[in-house]
């Protein structure tokens, strides 16, 4: 025998959980003989979220472009936002004083871009911004200028200035045409790390421009089939390591006294046509360690 009921009054939101309980005897089946109860579930990959509950105030799961920006707009506390499905879109992440806004695609797809608003703030506010697990797909009219990820002014806007502390790790960036950039950062005022990711078709995975109080990170990324590998401009101390880059053009270049004397190469393979370019320097300093061309 089979006995269905009907569950109503309940409004089911996604990225909740919600306990049923159900009492089963022999006053509410029917008489013998007694027959098994089997349940049929289906439950997606489970995916382990480690999480500080302390660093980590607020969840939320989003779904479109606009959702996330809701909750970036709405929230000054420490957030953590789940990817639900793919996204479309452009969103602007704005940067709080000493919060953490961590954006987690759970392997999701993300065509779009986003670009952070340091709010022209010179004086590093602690803030920090983390994207992890986004898959980012290239569509040109979904960009900000040819970035996935922009940081710093655009198109004369100068009020968005001087982001704090950026991570990047374990995302994928894949475009068709050579032409798009994965992180692209203007007058960084905190630490950039860039770990564990794949960039495919691009024109260059990282841009970095007058960053000289920043200190830069490239950890285990693969960069293949590009233009261009890293640009480094007046930047300050950077350490590029573990890492495979295979391009048409430069693996890494380095402008300025500055970027030179503080760029350091270790344990990387370079296959380009220029590996390593060093320009606008007066004085030798930069360091290549195991690094194979």
């Amino acid at each position: 025998a089979h006995k269905t009921v009907k569950i109503s009054g309940y409004e089911l939101v996604s990225g909740h959980s919600y306990n049923f309980k159900a009492t089963i005897n022999q006053d509410n089946v029917d008489e013998n003989p007694l027959f098994p109860i089997e349940f049929e579930v289906e439950v997606d990959e489970w995916i382990e979220e480690d999480i500080d509950a302390g660093t980590i105030a607020n969840t939320y799961v989003v779904n479109s472009a606009a959702e996330l920006q809701a909750i970036l707009d709405a929230n000054t506390e420490n957030i953590n936002i789940l990817f639900g499905s793919d996204i479309n879109g452009k969103v602007l992440v704005p940067e709080n004083a000493n919060r953490i806004t961590r954006i987690d695609g759970q392997g999701h797809t993300f065509t779009g871009a986003f670009q952070i608003n340091g709010k022209s703030n010179a004086k590093a506010d602690d803030a920090t911004t983390i994207f992890q697990r986004i898959n980012f797909v290239a569509d040109k009219n979904l960009l900000v200028g040819d970035a996935f990820i922009y940081c710093g002014e655009l198109d004369g806007n100068t009020n968005v200035r001087y982001p704090d502390n950026i991570t990047v790790e374990e995302c994928t960036f894949t475009a068709a045409n050579k032409d798009a950039v994965g992180v692209k950062v203007w007058s960084l005022y905190g630490d950039l790390s860039v770990k564990k990711c794949k960039a495919n078709g691009l024109h260059s995975l990282l841009q970095l421009t007058s960053c000289e109080k920043a200190n830069l990170v490239v950890d285990e990324v693969t960069i293949s089939n590009s233009k261009n590998g890293i640009s480094l401009d007046n930047t300050g101390k950077t350490t590029i390591k573990n890492s495979n880059i295979s391009t048409d053009a430069y693996g890494i270049r380095a402008n300025s006294d500055r970027t030179a004397a503080n760029t350091n190469i270790v344990e990387t393979e370079i296959n380009a046509l220029q590996p390593v370019i060093v320009r606008k320097v007066t004085v030798a300093g930069y360091v290549l360690k195991n690094v194979i061309f």
